[in-house]
């Protein structure tokens, strides 16, 4: 009796999955569609804004080559009364080559943070975003992004990019390899022109330009996004 018993038993619960595994089926769902906990959480996350900053409460300060001799000038580089970082000025070659505007952030960056999206309008050249800790040393570690950017007027552009993404360099050269993206370190945002790319390549003379000549990036809002 206790056989017939457990067959009995066996053979409802058999039938009452196979009652659910039809009512999924006939709903049009399997049951990998079926939400398990922190998967929808995880993917409405994904590339959605945590913090912005807030770029007019940033004391931005020029940084040209004229700490190595060179001629460029950042001759703007404030925000303007809509709330975005001006920077604009004029790049000499002859024997220089970048302007930069820097801000020291406020705080570290977002812990919840995996990347940044920038929103910006420029003028047709490739411009470089970096984060570094500040220290304005020959050797810096930074991390570098570069910003293509539209020479005809129109609707911002936006830029979104990884840390892990992020381009390490030290100074003007490559870091070395194995270096990953540290959080805790990065004290100071950069946006800069200069005659070198995020992968050390040459700014190509068809967009940077040769010479003497003016240059120009507005940047509407910096976003921290996970």
């Amino acid at each position: 009796r206790n056989t017939h018993n457990s067959t009995c038993v066996m053979i409802s619960f058999s039938f009452i999955i196979l009652l659910i595994c039809f009512s999924i089926t006939k709903a049009g769902k399997t049951p990998s569609d079926i939400p398990v906990s922190g998967m929808i959480e995880t993917a409405t996350k994904s590339n959605t804004v945590s913090n912005s900053l807030d770029l007019s409460s940033l004391n931005w300060f020029a940084l040209d080559d004229g700490v190595m001799g060179g001629k460029s000038s950042t001759e703007r580089g404030e925000v303007n009364d809509q709330g975005a970082l001006e920077f604009s000025g004029t790049i000499n070659t002859n024997g220089g080559g970048f302007c930069s505007v820097r801000a020291q952030l406020p705080t570290k960056l977002p812990p919840n943070s995996t990347g940044i999206r920038i929103k910006y309008k420029g003028d047709g050249k490739t411009f470089k975003f970096t984060v570094s800790d500040g220290s304005h040393r020959y050797d810096t570690l930074s991390w570098q992004q570069d910003i293509p950017t539209k020479a005809e007027a129109g609707d911002l552009e936006v830029l979104e990019v990884q840390y892990s993404d992020m381009i390490p360099a030290m100074g003007p050269r490559k870091a070395p390899i194995g270096i990953h993206f540290n959080k805790d370190l990065i004290k100071e945002i950069t946006f800069m022109l200069s005659l070198q790319l995020s992968n050390g390549k040459p700014n190509p003379v068809s967009t940077f330009g040769k010479g003497v000549f003016p240059f120009s990036l507005e940047i509407h809002s910096v976003d921290f996004i996970e």
